[in-house]
């Protein structure tokens, strides 16, 4: 299987085994139509898309979808960036993503950035970062996408409402790592500390 991904698209050339169905109708006068049912869960499951069925609410909860990027720095954060926008409609949305797609794509480029997460819930969109501090943050805004999304939100109509905003951790507790072995729960951040089985303390991952 062959697969091509880049900032805007995604496409693949693999094979497909579907089940499914033809219906014939006949009539008096000999064949009248044909109709084929297939199973689209199982088409886009081999196509590498996960397929999620869930409610748009129930009751006062509501459910959407999410993306997460990161990069390798596993540094203890110490700020978080967060945005929300709430658009219009599908098509407000779907520009708002892939703008944020490539203000991620420079992200990656800055150094300090640990990771992102985007989430689209109903009408709101959700991106929260974590950074080193947030002195890195503002390396960001010189940042032509960056620069290009600003505008496009304060000189023209996109959306309906926005926030943002950054946070410092007020205590961060310790990113607990299993040991393989025996299953004990380990500070990577405490080198004295050990499992039973003399095995030493897994590497820290990323937070995000």
């Amino acid at each position: 299987m062959e697969q091509h991904r880049d900032a805007d698209r995604w496409t693949t050339e693999a094979r497909v085994k579907l089940p499914g169905i033809d219906v014939i109708t006949l009539g008096e006068h000999g064949l009248r139509s044909v109709e084929d049912y297939f199973d689209q869960r199982t088409l886009l499951e081999q196509l590498g898309v996960q397929v999620a069925v869930q409610p748009a609410n129930v009751g006062p909860l509501a459910f959407g979808t999410s993306a997460r990027f990161r990069t390798s720095n596993a540094g203890i954060p110490g700020a978080l960036s967060m945005t929300w926008m709430d658009v219009r409609d599908k098509a407000e949305g779907e520009e708002v993503k892939q703008r944020v797609r490539t203000i991620a794509a420079e992200m990656a480029r800055v150094p300090g950035f640990i990771g992102w997460v985007g989430i689209a819930i109903a009408e709101r969109l959700y991106t929260l970062s974590l950074w080193d501090d947030p002195e890195t943050i503002r390396q960001l805004t010189a940042n032509a996408q960056h620069k290009a999304a600003v505008r496009r939100v304060f000189e023209t109509n996109l959306g309906t409402a926005l926030h943002t905003g950054v946070w410092v951790p007020d205590h961060l507790n310790p990113q607990w790592r299993r040991c393989p072995k025996w299953g004990t729960l380990i500070d990577p951040d405490r080198p004295d500390q050990s499992c039973p089985c003399g095995e030493l303390p897994p590497e820290r991952r990323t937070y995000i």
